[in-house]
This record gives C-alpha cells, sequence and structure tokens, in this order.
C-alpha cells in the first residue's frame, strides 16, 4: 500500500482536538499486494526485543517517534508502538510493568529494550510470561514499495525468559566471588593439614 499523507497546516489548527496526533488517511492497500508481517523473534533476560519482518523496510531514524508519537485511532490517540506484558497463569500486570526504548531500527529488523520494575518477578513461575506489541502506526513500518503491515497489527512474543537486572547480576557475581574464596580457603586449609599430618609421621617414623 503507496501512503500519500497530505494536511492543511491551518485547518489542523483550527479543527484538530489532538494536536501533535497524527491522522492517517483510510486503509486502503493495493489488492495486488502483500502486506508487511512483523514478528517477535526473541526476548532476551536483559530484556532485549527483536522485531523481524518478512522482507525489507524503510527504517526511520527518528525513534521517538516510535518512542512518544501518537496516532489517531477510532477518534482517539494512541501510542506509535503499544507495548504491554501478557501474564502466565500465576504472574499479574502489576508485577511485570516496565519501561522501554528503542535501541535499533534497520531494514530487517526493530530492536527494543524493556526496562523492567521488577525484573525478577519475569517468568518466575512454570508458566511463563510473553509479550505484546500492537502497532497502531503502521504506516512507519512499510516495505520497498510502500505496503505496510496491518492497522492494529498484533505480536505476541513465544518465550520471556527470566529476566536478569545489574543489581542482580551485581549479586550474582559477589555470591560467586564469596564461593570461589570458600573452595580456596578449603583448599589451602586441607594443604595445610596435610603438611602438618606428613611433618609429624616423620618426626615419628624417622
Amino acid at each position: 500500500m503507496n501512503l500519500n499523507l497530505t494536511c492543511d497546516e491551518e485547518q489542523e489548527v483550527e479543527s484538530d482536538p489532538f494536536p501533535g496526533v497524527v491522522v492517517l488517511p483510510e486503509y486502503n492497500p493495493d489488492p495486488d499486494s502483500r502486506s508487511l508481517n512483523a514478528t517477535v523473534q526473541s526476548v532476551s533476560s536483559q530484556g532485549v526485543t527483536t522485531i523481524v519482518f518478512d522482507r525489507p523496510v524503510r527504517p526511520i531514524s527518528n525513534y521517538t517517534l516510535l518512542e512518544e508519537g501518537e496516532v489517531l485511532v477510532d477518534g482517539e490517540p494512541k501510542p506509535m508502538l503499544e507495548i504491554n506484558p501478557v501474564p502466565g497463569e500465576y504472574s499479574d500486570m502489576e508485577s511485570l510493568e516496565f519501561d522501554w526504548e528503542v535501541l535499533n531500527f534497520t531494514s530487517s529488523q526493530l530492536v527494543i529494550q524493556l526496562i523492567w520494575k521488577n525484573a525478577h518477578h519475569v517468568s518466575m513461575w512454570s508458566k511463563v510470561d510473553n509479550i505484546e506489541v500492537i502497532i497502531h502506526g503502521y504506516h512507519l513500518f512499510a516495505d520497498l514499495q510502500g505496503s505496510t503491515v496491518e492497522p492494529e497489527a498484533r505480536l505476541v512474543s513465544k518465550f520471556v525468559p527470566p529476566q536478569t537486572d545489574e543489581k542482580g547480576e551485581e549479586l550474582a557475581e559477589i555470591v560467586a566471588n564469596i564461593l570461589l574464596g570458600a573452595i580456596a580457603a578449603t583448599y589451602a586449609s586441607t594443604f595445610i593439614v596435610q603438611l602438618w599430618l606428613a611433618g609429624s609421621l616423620n618426626a615419628i617414623f624417622g
């Protein structure tokens, strides 16, 4: 679908109740074209989320537009990208809250960093948690011929692994160092005892 976005700035100032919100034309794809498909390929244990496309796209360099921009949907402003947690059977929405930012956008993928508020709660039960990405600003995702993803395209991850954060990594490193120190101390003590026994036996038996 080829989009030709035009607007009358004076009219927008006078009549637009949502200034700054993008108003898109009616979605009317070319019947001979194929909609662009996007998929959540993976979410790492550090929250790095990779979305891939089924063919090359025209990436945008203004990441702020993706992160903070809004588009009018059914008369209401919606974020260009809406990303929500999908709780597993034993999880709740509050424990899975996160912020996010765009790390990279290329012709083949969009990479997003999830910043969990309680990383240790993510997928902590047997029923793992997931995320859902809703693309409201479909016009920002177009292939080289201008075909876009479908409006309100919903992408759901297949698996979000247990998450780690910087504090968790620091704690793990501290624990590992303590364990290594304890092991080293044990070996040293054993070696000293062996030397003492060898000396004692040598003194007794010559």
